[in-house]
């Protein structure tokens, strides 16, 4: 019987217990205050609700807003406060947001500083070698940046990915006990909300009235598993445009 290697072994063994930290998130005000904890370690699947799509745009618009409020909170957070350069990656052109968008409103570049924009385009064809898709590139880029040391969140284009990928970017996801769990948000078309995946959860993005100077999203749960410790399908939770411009408290992330 082959050896299975280590760092294999504590993957598998890391799948039944993935919640080795939780980001907190505020609930929506009026619909359920409660913080909720978005757990990391596992992958996550961010879908922005489309009706209808921009008949000037091309296919199909990720949530930036909401992931850039996303952003922030990693960024801000103390878990990761072991990390000496913490960075967040983006990977694939359609979930790059605006620089100017990163910058908050007292003039902090800190996400914009801490971020790494990854394209996955392809490349010219190497002799000998098969032809290499955009696809298969932006999951190879996923799987590296989920591996990677120093990397704290990963924002990745999921589109067209099928269950073997999805599981693929849920193993990466998963990392020693003795290194800081990942943030993994896999960004895909509204379109493709009924196809089966490997990722924990699933989420609706919507843009929400606010009375703050900030604009914010909700992110509703269309399906999630018990091991991400949700309450029910349908909870929300809240993210505004830049947590330096709510005030208050650091983002909270509880250890299991």
């Amino acid at each position: 019987m082959r050896r299975i290697p280590d760092t294999l072994r504590e993957r598998l063994a890391a799948l039944g217990d993935p919640c080795a930290g939780t980001l907190g998130i505020p609930g929506i005000p009026g619909i359920g205050d409660a913080q909720h904890d978005l757990a990391l370690g596992v992958v996550h699947e961010w879908m922005s609700v489309e009706e209808p799509p921009p008949l000037a745009h091309d296919g199909w618009i990720a949530p930036h807003g909401a992931l850039v409020a996303l952003a922030w909170r990693v960024v801000l957070s103390p878990h990761w406060s072991m990390v000496a350069e913490r960075r967040v990656a983006w990977v694939g052109r359609r979930v790059w947001p605006s620089p100017r968008s990163m910058i908050d409103e007292h003039g902090s570049r800190a996400l914009l500083a801490a971020s790494l924009f990854i394209d996955p385009a392809p490349t010219e064809r190497v002799s000998g070698e098969p032809i290499r898709t955009e696809r298969s590139n932006r999951l190879w880029a996923a799987e590296q940046a989920l591996a990677c040391d120093g990397i704290c969140a990963v924002i990745f284009d999921a589109d067209g990915f099928d269950m073997v990928a999805s599981r693929r970017t849920q193993l990466a996801s998963v990392r020693a006990r003795d290194r800081p769990a990942v943030l993994a948000i896999a960004v895909r078309p509204w379109s493709q909300r009924a196809e089966l995946t490997a990722a924990v959860s699933r989420w609706a993005i919507r843009p929400v009235p606010s009375d703050a100077s900030a604009p914010s999203w909700s992110a509703e749960l269309m399906r999630g598993r018990s091991v991400a410790g949700f309450a029910q399908v349908g909870q929300r939770m809240l993210l505004r445009a830049s947590w330096s411009w709510c005030g208050g408290e650091s983002p909270r992330v509880r250890s299991a």
